[in-house]
């Protein structure tokens, strides 16, 4: 029984409200008609709900007729004219009157009540009675959303830091920025000076034919060249350019020998 008004204190905190902040509270009661009795057309008054309030008790009755699964069964309103001077007072008196009168719909403090109805049973009797009178199914009502003064108060989340950007490039001078033309003036030259090494070196005249093999020996030369971009890298690129040396050398020394080969 404690148990359940320490958890009743802890939610009336959470919600923002000070539990010994002085106010004029009261306990009402609200009637309703016997399901049951309702279903066969008879009218049986029942006590449905006690509940406390700082406010107009018609403000808390309309929300019960919009919120609640028996609001349409509303049989009638009490309101006791004992003023407790605060939230812990009122539901210290609100646990004693649930225990001791047992109401059909309270939750709280009414788990030892027999009769009681719990809130599935009483949406499942609403949807019955709707069915009586032809109406749709009841669906409950959306939350209401906070009071903006606790929505002010309530923890910002912390914004999820950014990922740090990557350093901006820096800028090449000429030779990295337009490396591809000087890339295909240096094959042009070097093929023009392997072909000519070639005829002068090959002792066989179908010179022309040696023009496409220099232009592809050359291609891995120029593949090979350094491009400027600094030392990250470093260990492929100096693989690269071994790798091309050495079919430079594979192709020339292949027409040296095709070369040789067609002279005898």
């Amino acid at each position: 029984m404690l148990d359940d008004l320490d958890s009743a204190y802890a939610r009336t905190v959470e919600s923002g409200v000070d539990l010994d902040q002085p106010r004029d509270c009261h306990l009402y009661r609200i009637f309703t008609w016997d399901h049951a009795a309702y279903l066969r057309g008879q009218r049986v008054r029942r006590l449905g709900y006690i509940g406390e309030s700082g406010r107009m008790p018609l403000d808390r009755l309309l929300e019960h007729l919009r919120d609640q699964p028996w609001g349409d069964i509303l049989a009638g309103t009490d309101v006791d004219n004992q003023r407790y001077g605060c939230k812990r007072e009122v539901l210290a008196a609100e646990q004693a009157a649930v225990v001791m009168e047992k109401p059909l719909y309270n939750v709280e403090w009414n788990k030892g009540n027999p009769g009681r109805v719990p809130p599935w049973q009483a949406v499942s009797e609403r949807n019955q009675r709707n069915a009586m009178r032809r109406q749709p199914e009841w669906v409950p009502p959306k939350p209401r959303a906070r009071p903006a003064s606790l929505a002010a108060s309530a923890p910002r989340v912390a914004k999820a830091t950014p990922a740090p950007r990557a350093a901006p490039a820096r800028r090449s001078p000429t030779l990295r920025r337009n490396r591809w033309p000087w890339r295909l003036g240096g094959w042009l030259i070097l093929s023009l000076l392997t072909w000519a090494v070639a005829v002068w070196q090959l002792p066989f005249s179908a010179h022309l034919l040696l023009l496409p093999a220099t232009a592809g020996a050359a291609a891995p030369l120029v593949g090979s060249c350094p491009s400027w971009r600094g030392r990250a890298g470093w260990r492929k690129r100096t693989c690269k350019r071994v790798g091309g040396v050495l079919c430079a050398v594979a192709v020339v020394a292949f027409l040296y020998a095709a070369g040789a080969h067609l002279s005898t």
